[in-house]
């Protein structure tokens, strides 16, 4: 039964009620609702979960189907089995077979589940949560979705405390090709009349649900980010888990992955720089400038280990603390693909705060997608044979970093503004091996025609003073940026000032403001950031 359905249903039963869409059910008695929150589902069948080795995802247990209230209970009595299977394997009739060239005794004390689900019954998996964290990891496999409450009971999957086997086969893990979606609860009203005591009861009731997913946040390492990203998106739509930067940000592992053959500076570079988000959400606060703006080269060094596999470490500014060290040590291939289990960690890596002996040091595990660009799709980090070590190439695989802005467009020409429009920018860098980049900035004009600039650039670079070359629309350029763009004698040229008047409809001249002039053409192209120009107009009390 559909939502839609399930709300038609309800109402019939119910003359007074308020379902919300894909999360609630209600249940009336006399003209009184109580709601409780209900994930869509596109399935029928209740949840089924089974005893049953994955050996590609390090599975023991499985969930697959619709959850509903007392899966709870359920999955307290498969996990009861696995622990007694575990400490008696060859105990009569257990449902669980004997893994192979595996001793019983060091298999995990916490057995990963893998989840294969469209949602169900938020209320159980809170309860789920609440009740049985930490007894469980969890996995999606490559031919598996969980949607809805399924994937916030992904994110309660934990690491336990049995050594090696629980650091390796623990945690929340996502195949590169699995399907982990989120989305939020919406209020759907039937057709009816209702009292504003009714209203407000469901509306409580409703966000009551959700502040307890709130409560153990913290408990389960729910990413905050990931709270607003889920409630942000409509139960219409689904927020998945796709390129590395989301992975990376929610604290998900995403395995079996492709991990270089040996660590180069790109690499060491993506790996540190994807760390920011992780080292705010560690520190409790914003980290201003995680390395420096301005620079001639990044403090970087790699190196081969003395006893295998490859070192690296990186200089990091954090709010504006220079002696920040980022270290990683990856893992030197394996000589068979059987040497280490397919969703293991390439390594190590850390952040280390100071230089003394009570220095605070934050722990990381690199997976796949730490060695490439935020914006590099999961998919392409797959391997062909799950058991198959596979070599990532990390500037082939990456995908260029893009971001887009609003703004203002206009061309000086002969000393005048002869045009001004808004616009939209795309910036897109592409990094390369060595450190350098191309990045490509298109400005879009309200007619659909382009600008394009290229600039050649060190990665990370402040381009704007330090790069090597500025093109626009394939010529060469002269670059420069100024905040406060008078017609004075700092070399802008005149009809700057009067694109400033313009864009801020005569209440300033402050505006950052970046200026490409063709050399061919004599043409200035100007782009105005929209954002920067409300930060100047508040900064200049307007």
């Amino acid at each position: 039964m559909g939502c839609v359905d399930s709300a038609r249903a309800v109402s019939k039963l119910c003359p007074v009620g308020i379902v919300v869409e894909g999360m609630l059910s209600i249940f009336c008695r006399a003209r009184a609702i109580a709601v409780v929150l209900f994930f869509a589902s596109g399935m029928a069948h209740a949840a089924e979960i089974t005893l049953k080795h994955d050996p590609v995802m390090g599975c023991f247990l499985h969930l697959e189907g619709t959850i509903e209230n007392g899966d709870q209970t359920k999955l307290v009595e498969a996990l009861d089995e696995y622990a007694n299977w575990r400490q008696l394997p060859n105990a009569r009739g257990n449902r669980l077979p004997r893994v192979q060239n595996v001793d019983p005794w060091d298999l995990p004390n916490v057995p990963r589940v893998c989840l294969n689900s469209p949602g169900g019954s938020y209320a159980e998996v809170v309860r789920i949560l609440d009740e049985t964290w930490g007894r469980f990891a969890t996995a999606v496999a490559s031919d598996a979705r969980c949607e809805s409450a399924c994937a916030v009971l992904f994110m309660g999957g934990t690491t336990g405390n049995g050594g090696t086997v629980d650091d390796n086969l623990g945690g929340r893990v996502l195949h590169p090709l699995g399907k982990l979606g989120f989305h939020a609860p919406t209020l759907v009203v039937p057709d009816g009349v209702y009292s504003s005591d009714v209203i407000n009861q469901a509306y409580a009731t409703a966000i009551k649900s959700i502040s307890r997913l709130i409560n153990i946040q913290d408990k389960i390492d729910f990413p905050r980010s990931l709270v607003v990203a889920m409630v942000d998106t409509p139960p219409t739509k689904m927020t998945y888990v796709l390129t590395a930067g989301q992975a990376i940000d929610w604290k998900i592992r995403v395995a079996p992955s492709r991990y270089p053959d040996t660590l180069t500076r790109l690499g060491l570079w993506n790996a540190c720089n994807n760390l920011r988000p992780l080292v705010e959400d560690q520190l409790r606060r914003e980290v201003t400038d995680i390395y420096a703006p301005h620079w001639d080269g990044p403090e970087l060094e790699v190196s081969d280990a003395a006893f295998g596999g490859y070192n690296g470490t990186m200089k990091l500014r954090v709010d504006r603390n220079a002696d920040v060290i980022c270290d990683l040590y990856l893992n030197e291939p394996p000589d068979q693909a059987t040497d280490r289990h397919p969703t293991s960690a390439g390594g190590y890596m850390g952040v280390t705060f100071g230089g003394t002996d009570d220095a605070l040091r934050l722990r990381f595990d690199p997976y796949g997608p730490s060695f490439v660009t935020r914006d590099t799709p999961l998919s392409r980090l797959a391997r062909t044979d799950d058991f198959d070590w596979e070599i990532l190439n990390v500037a082939k695989v990456s995908a260029p970093v893009t971001r887009r802005s609003t703004g203002f467009c206009g061309v000086i020409s002969g000393a005048r503004l002869a045009d001004y429009e808004p616009c939209t920018e795309t910036v897109v860098e592409a990094p390369r091996e060595d450190l350098s980049s191309v990045t490509t900035l298109t400005y879009t004009w309200p007619s659909g025609s382009t600008t394009v600039a290229e600039v050649q650039s060190k990665l990370g670079q402040s381009w704007g003073f330090e790069a090597d070359d500025f093109r626009l629309n394939g010529s060469r350029a002269q670059f420069w940026g100024d905040g406060m763009p008078d017609e004075g004698d700092d070399g802008n040229e005149a009809g700057a000032d009067t694109a400033c008047l313009r864009f801020t409809k005569d209440q300033s001249q402050w505006c950052p403001t970046e200026f490409w002039k063709n050399d061919r053409t004599g043409n200035t192209f100007i782009y105005i950031d929209a954002a920067g120009l409300n930060e100047a107009l508040e900064f200049g009390g307007l």
